[in-house]
């Protein structure tokens, strides 16, 4: 078994969404923080976004975000997240051939016989410190169901197993952000086998990212005019995600003076080639998906200094806020320019930070346009 461990250093982070069951005790000191500006830590189990060359918008998906308690505590995200897209709405964002699982599965597992699909351990706290970490530790399986394999595993294309990300701000020289894999299996084509084999690859061990090429596999939604007689093929890149600014968030996920970011990042750019006529050159639409796995962050003050002792704790108050319609989903390439007729953006957010005995669910959608010739 080889293990891949990168630590990390950045600015900027914080955030409030879902609150599954927040663990708190008797209290004796007040240790609780500011909900706007107070230390602060968030864990989602992944982000999805998908977007074509020459066609406006973007479609996006986040899973239920925990946010740290504002008084010492954790919160957890449910067991009943194991999947994007988890139904047609979210389907219709980012395209219906591309499955992320993330959960534990059972005769149709997703997962090769040696890997076994496992419960996801998704939590942002707040220590009785008041110092803020987080953690999403997971085994991920893509598929392309548009390969139409008869088995789950037949459309696996890829799976990192065991993989970790965590954050802690315990001070501006305490600071710290790691990102780990058990292995990576990759679906790679071996001769004219358009099946392909799934078997692991190495990272590299300098912590550059691992970049793939003509992969057999397609893209994670139906193009119009595309050539069946041509198989679209897919490039792959996976690298540890270290800027808070590169990960996919709601706008309540905020950042701070000091912040540390980890996840996985995994970018697929499938290539669609168009029906042409005789004697014109065929058009290649790229379709470009982004996936961020086990995205966490922490934040606090520049001069943040940890509580003394740590204190005991208070049960925090639940806070559960609907946004209603909401500002999309943040990343560098959030496609906000696109035109309204392109893209709609439906967003459910609440926010809770305390102990609460359900979750909250969040997410945000932006319908991607159907590819046109």
């Amino acid at each position: 078994m080889t293990r891949f461990v990168t630590k990390l250093a950045v600015t900027t982070a914080a955030f409030a969404l879902a609150a599954a069951p927040v663990s708190s005790v008797a209290w004796a000191q007040d240790s609780s923080v500011d909900e706007a500006s107070g230390p602060v830590a968030y864990a989602n189990a992944a982000g999805s976004r998908v977007s074509q060359d020459g066609v406006p918008g973007d479609g996006t998906v986040i899973t239920e975000t925990q946010r740290s308690p504002l008084r010492p505590g954790v919160s957890t995200l449910a067991q009943t997240r194991s999947v994007i897209p988890k139904d047609e709405g979210e389907a219709k964002s980012v395209g219906p051939n591309y499955v992320l699982s993330f959960g534990e599965f059972g005769e149709q597992s997703p997962f090769p016989g040696d890997v076994p699909s496992r419960a996801h351990r998704v939590t942002a706290s707040l220590g009785q410190n008041t110092v803020p970490s987080a953690e999403a530790e997971a085994t991920y399986a893509l598929q392309d169901n548009g390969r139409g394999g008869g088995a789950a595993m037949d459309n696996t294309v890829l799976v990192l197993e065991n993989a970790r990300s965590t954050v802690e701000c315990a001070g501006a020289e305490a600071a710290t952000a790691a990102t780990t894999a058990d292995r990576v299996l990759v679906r790679q084509q071996a001769g004219e086998d358009r099946q392909g084999t799934l078997a692991p690859v190495q990272l590299p061990a300098d912590g550059a990212p691992l970049e793939l090429t003509g992969l057999p596999f397609g893209a994670p939604l139906t193009v119009d005019g595309a050539d069946p007689a041509v198989p679209a093929t897919s490039d792959l890149r996976i690298s540890r995600l270290t800027s808070f600014d590169d990960l996919i968030r709601q706008d309540q996920w905020r950042g701070g003076e000091l912040t540390r970011a980890a996840a996985w990042q995994v970018d697929v750019v499938s290539h669609v080639t168009l029906a042409a006529e005789d004697g014109v050159e065929p058009e290649v639409r790229d379709i470009r998906t982004k996936l961020v796995l086990g995205g966490v962050s922490c934040s606090t003050a520049a001069g943040f200094v940890p509580l003394a002792g740590g204190g005991a704790q208070k049960p925090s108050v639940p806070v559960k806020i609907p946004a209603g319609p909401a500002a999309g989903a943040q990343g560098p390439d959030d496609g906000k320019g696109a035109h309204a007729e392109s893209a709609t953006l439906l967003g459910i957010v609440l926010i809770a930070g305390g102990a609460t005995a359900g979750g909250a669910a969040v997410f945000l959608l932006r319908r991607a346009r159907s590819a046109k010739r």
